[in-house]
């Protein structure tokens, strides 16, 4: 063989070798971390945790949980399969919070209707309305996608729409009894025959409570509070105007049946007088 190509011979499998030896040691390129994965993850998963969520989708969280588990686990080893495990975690979690969420507000909802049909929007505006911007910003929150603002917010929102209508139910108790003191004191001024006794008076006592009731039928309960008492020291003023009056006319009766019968008296010696003349 000639020198030359043998000399290219080995130069040539040489080369191979080198290869070969090269393809063997050469790193295989691995994948990178899921790091915001395991985050969004782990943040979804804390937040269905911290609300209870999972009871309302446990076969999807469960399945989503042992996902994550898998992607736990695999993360800095097999971050290929960590990286899917953990993407089918977040659309899991996802899934229940979407779920769940909703719920949430429903108490939120709940609390706020029974305020308001406690009249709270009138009775007690300002627990109302603070419980109505809080409501409004975990409404803006979960539209938002930001449920952990949200989430945090709805339960805030019940507890301040509850003290709203506490407050509101509270005053409605005040004026209730405020309106059984009127009642009392309008059946003491109507026994007395007080509307026809003091028309003028009588009248100006109805008028301020027919406002009365007004107002608390429009749940505006502090004027509605306000103007029971007036009525009730109208009708009391009322009735003791009537009783005066009453005790007058029959101090009056009583006089003039004294002085009638003081004439009966005098004209019965009169005419006896008369008689013994004759």
């Amino acid at each position: 063989m000639n020198k030359r190509v043998k000399l290219f011979l080995l130069a040539a499998a040489a080369l191979l070798v080198l290869l070969a030896v090269g393809c063997k040691t050469a790193p295989k390129p691995t994948a990178a971390l899921p790091e915001a994965e395991y985050k969004q993850a782990k943040d979804l998963r804390a937040l269905i945790e911290k609300y209870s969520l999972d009871q309302y989708a446990p076969d999807v969280y469960r399945t989503a949980d042992d996902r994550f588990q898998v992607g736990e686990q695999a993360y800095g080893k097999d971050n290929e399969l960590s990286m899917a495990a953990l993407q089918d975690a977040i659309d899991g979690f996802q899934k229940v919070i979407d779920k769940g969420f909703p719920q949430v507000q429903k108490g939120a909802d709940a609390s706020k209707s029974a305020a308001e049909d406690a009249g709270a929007p009138v009775a007690a505006k300002n627990e109302y309305n603070a419980a109505l911007d809080t409501y409004n910003q975990a409404v803006k929150a979960g539209k938002a996608k930001q449920y952990g603002q949200s989430l945090d917010l709805f339960p805030k929102a019940k507890a301040q729409f509850d003290t709203a209508a506490k407050v509101a139910l509270q005053k409605k108790d005040q004026v209730d009894k405020a309106n059984q003191a009127v009642l009392a004191a309008k059946q003491q001024a109507d026994s007395l025959k007080a509307a026809v006794a003091v028309k003028a008076d009588y009248a100006a006592a109805q008028d301020t409570y027919n406002k009365a009731l007004k107002a608390r039928d429009a749940k505006d309960y502090d004027t509605a509070l306000d103007l029971m008492q007036k009525a009730k020291d109208q009708f009391t003023s009322v009735a003791q105007m009537a009783r005066q009056k009453k005790s007058n006319a029959e101090k009056a009766i009583a006089d003039s049946a004294a002085a009638i019968q003081a004439a009966e008296e005098q004209a019965t010696e009169a005419d006896k007088t008369l008689a013994g003349g004759q």
